[in-house]
């Protein structure tokens, strides 16, 4: 997360651009944020990101004022997060999230049918793939790791952790040369969410505070 300038309470909130230098107060936003269209580029988000930081609006109002959906930010935040603004500009060009963690991850294999039904969705692990009412959508194999992992479950909570271990094993283990976040989680159960929604029109994926996340039976 980058360092944004603390304010006292009473004083005028603004940022420091952290490309240019340039200081950006509340009044410079609306000019940013909405010069490029509905395009969203990286230096977008990461100015979207930053406001809400330093006090701005809240990420409901922000959310709500520039037609940002909740997943979506959660995602870019994450992102953030992980790679800096890096992250934003490949989020931007792709669907993938990023190239050194679309490995195979370490899961057991053979845990569910090759083809099977879950409410109205058509699951086909041999083609990484759903359909539903609405179309097919593809997933990569960590949000499909992700999807299996949560369908065992058979409605129970996964929490973020066991998720993590369930893909990358425990502490030590790496995938590639990179050893990502917990935050991914995150990133990939907004991806499923988002896919499955496309696929069925319906909510699939539940969260329960403090616990974690199912799949909705």
């Amino acid at each position: 997360m980058l360092d944004n300038t603390e304010v006292k309470t009473n004083a005028p909130k603004f940022f420091r651009d952290p490309r240019s230098g340039n200081l950006i107060y509340p009044v410079n936003i609306p000019s940013l944020l909405t010069g490029h269209g509905n395009r969203w580029t990286a230096s977008r988000k990461l100015i979207f990101l930053l406001a809400i930081r330093a006090g701005f609006f809240s990420v409901e109002e922000g959310c709500k004022k520039f037609k940002i959906s909740l997943p979506e930010l959660a995602e870019w935040n994450a992102l953030h997060d992980m790679y800096g603004v890096a992250g934003l500009r490949h989020l931007f060009r792709g669907d993938e999230i990023l190239p050194v963690l679309e490995q195979e991850p370490a899961v057991p294999e053979g845990s569910l049918p090759e083809c099977f039904k879950r409410r109205d969705l058509h699951f086909d692990s041999k083609q990484l793939s759903v359909r539903g009412s609405v179309g097919t959508m593809y997933f990569t194999p960590q949000e499909w790791a992700v999807l299996d992992y949560l369908l065992l479950a058979k409605g129970s909570p996964r929490s973020k952790r066991m998720i993590f271990e369930h893909l990358y094993g425990r502490a030590n283990s790496t995938i590639g040369t990179l050893r990502p976040s917990l935050k991914i989680v995150d990133v990939l159960v907004c991806k499923l969410r988002k896919k499955l929604e496309r696929a069925g029109k319906e909510e699939y994926i539940d969260t329960t505070w403090g616990r974690g996340y199912s799949f909705k039976v």
